[in-house]
């Protein structure tokens, strides 16, 4: 009798303990809700749609033209995708490895006011220095927004390191961050990579005086941001939640830290060998890195449906209560797929001597805009109501038709991007044109499905 007794005592109190952390753990930081939202509606999906229009329907093209192709990017990388996954991350982490932020949660919302206040600069300053080179404010405004994401970024890598420290996380109730500990290490490093090497060329534009980061620096941020940063947290909650949200499968611990360590290695040998300029190099590490992402996606085994327990209930499991979403994180992951495809591709075709297959601004938007964007679409109206307090999002009905335009918008820009401008059909120019409004009206509907879900939760 002595053994149970002990046994239940223990499982009392791991109860409590579990209980008690939960309940000081802090809510959702809403600031990065709408900060995302906004800067998405005014400078990313809005810069998006001026591009598209002008660029696909011939529209006369303004001389800050590549001032507001960097803004943009900036724009949708930290903004848009990087404060929801910054919002997202300090809400769900503590829970996950039991760590609350205790003292530190007054400090909570600070990353992402830095954040918005870096993009909201460079969104202004880059077009305004260069229709106005005799300016002066632009320039001090690019050296504010550099000074302010270094800021950002080092104030959320060191709230995350605090709740990943193993002196404070007691894994014996919450044994499923282990194996996930190194995939957010190299989330980590991805972000002070990104933060520092755009910091680095926004200030050094700033004090030279011209609209243009370096063009090296600009897109080695980017790249940075898409390998060591959006595709490994999106492993990290797919991983976690997808289980849940389409009932599949969920991938064995077993294996996460040997993927970690192997995609870490391709993604530092392709950077290395960007660095060094070393092209062979290159093309072959890209090849493994995206057979390597091919690899991880398919362990994930999202294909596979678990058998349901329980009785299913459609006003409490399904689309009347959470909206179609599912289409849309299945339609992000073939856009990754896609992406990964289509690098190894244009690698191959490197090595053979062929020539540009398939051009790299098509396979970053494949990353971002469909993978990123479409994935936040679905995931969103699924996720955010139960960090915000309510039963669903308040108009279910608004998610298919969102995620719907987004896809629309994603394949547009890929296609208008990724295909040599020459071999365009008609019809393709017109869908790049198209691309970037209505990508604004898919995250449009998004947002106005979030707000009315905050105004119910409260």
């Amino acid at each position: 009798m002595q053994p149970r007794v002990c046994r239940q005592r223990s499982t009392l109190k791991t109860t409590m303990n579990h209980e008690s952390t939960s309940a000081r753990q802090a809510p959702f930081a809403t600031f990065y809700l709408h900060g995302a939202l906004l800067m998405a509606l005014g400078a990313g999906f809005f810069l998006a749609a001026y591009l598209g229009t002008h660029l696909g329907f011939g529209l006369p093209l303004s001389v800050a033209l590549p001032a507001i192709i960097q803004a943009h990017g900036q724009a949708q990388i930290l903004g848009w995708l990087g404060l929801f996954i910054m919002g997202v991350s300090l809400h769900f982490l503590p829970r996950l490895s039991g760590v609350p932020l205790g003292a530190y949660r007054r400090w909570l919302p600070l990353p992402g006011w830095f954040v918005v206040g870096s993009v909201a600069c460079r969104s202004v300053a880059q077009p305004a220095l260069a229709l106005m080179p005799e300016a002066d404010w632009p320039a001090y405004a690019l050296v504010c927004s550099g000074i302010a994401l270094v800021a950002g970024v080092g104030l959320y890598v060191g709230l995350i390191a605090l709740i990943l420290s193993r002196r404070r996380m007691n894994e014996s109730t919450h044994r499923k961050i282990a194996p996930l500990r190194p995939w957010l290490l190299l989330v980590l490093a991805g972000w002070l990579a990104t933060g520092g090497v755009l910091a680095w060329g926004t200030i050094e534009a700033g004090m030279a005086g011209t609209p243009m980061l370096d063009r090296d620096l600009q897109l080695l941020g980017v790249d940075l941001f898409i390998g060591a940063v959006l595709i490994p947290i999106a492993f990290v909650f797919a991983r976690q939640v997808l289980p849940l949200y389409l009932r599949v499968d969920m991938m064995q611990p077993r294996s996460l830290p040997l993927l970690a360590l192997a995609y870490a290695t391709t993604l530092a040998a392709v950077t290395a060998a960007r660095l060094l300029s070393a092209a062979f190099a290159e093309d072959v590490a890209a090849m493994l890195q995206a057979a390597l992402i091919l690899w991880i996606f398919a362990s994930l085994r999202i294909h596979r449906q678990r058998e349901q327990r329980g009785k299913y209930q459609p006003e409490r499991d399904g689309a009347a209560r959470f909206g179609v979403f599912a289409p849309a994180i299945y339609l992000s992951f073939g856009f990754l797929l896609l992406a990964a495809s289509a690098q190894l591709l244009a690698a191959a075709g490197s090595l053979g001597g062929v020539g540009v297959l398939v051009k790299s601004a098509g396979i970053r938007h494949a990353q971002l805009a469909g993978f990123g964007t479409l994935l936040l679409l679905g995931v969103a109206p699924r996720m955010l109501p139960g960090f915000l307090g309510a039963r669903g999002p308040a108009w279910p009905a608004l998610v298919r038709p969102a995620w719907i335009l987004g896809a629309v918008a994603a394949f547009g820009v890929c296609v208008g991007l990724g295909l040599p401008a020459a071999s365009l059909p008609w019809w393709a120019r017109m869908l790049f044109g198209a691309s970037g409004t209505l990508g604004w009206f898919a995250v449009a509907l998004l947002a106005a499905n979030l707000w009315a879900t905050l105004r119910q939760a409260r």
